[in-house]
């Protein structure tokens, strides 16, 4: 799952494209548009029958998604720009997804996902607020770990 999935051919150019922008923005914005771009950039498996997404709201995978950017950047960040750790950390979430049937193919019933996304951007909204490197520029080499 870790070759096959989206995990290798998407974080090397996620981390690119955050070291990027952070240099450009504050932090927050720049995260921020990344996860707007990033649903973005899974559009065309919203038409491809039989993946996760073809089954999903846009809206849905949408928040799932950018919560889960501003985590993976947590961690980027906190590792000292470790592309594994985001790698580790985008594959764990694929598997669990799949592991413990997050979304629905039988169905119309998305619960499951909706609640995993919710919850993430509840964890997404508490780093974005405690983790220095996104209230400030200054604060990006700061820290030594996720915190």
């Amino acid at each position: 799952m870790f070759f096959l999935g989206g995990s290798v051919g998407e974080e090397f150019g996620w981390a690119y494209a955050t070291d990027v922008m952070i240099a450009r923005w504050r932090p927050i914005v720049a995260i921020v548009a990344l996860g707007i771009i990033g649903p973005c950039w899974h559009i065309p498996l919203f038409f491809i029958a039989g993946t996760s997404q073809s089954h999903l709201p846009f809206w849905m995978f949408m928040i799932a998604v950018a919560s889960m950017r501003i985590m993976y950047v947590w961690a980027y960040q906190g590792t000292k720009k470790s592309i594994l750790t985001t790698l580790l950390f985008h594959t764990s979430g694929n598997m669990a997804s799949n592991l413990f049937m997050l979304v629905s193919y039988n169905g119309t019933d998305q619960r499951l996902f909706l609640i995993f996304a919710l919850l993430s951007f509840a964890a997404a909204v508490a780093i974005a607020i405690k983790a220095p490197f996104y209230r400030n520029k200054s604060a990006l080499g700061a820290e030594a770990r996720p915190g």
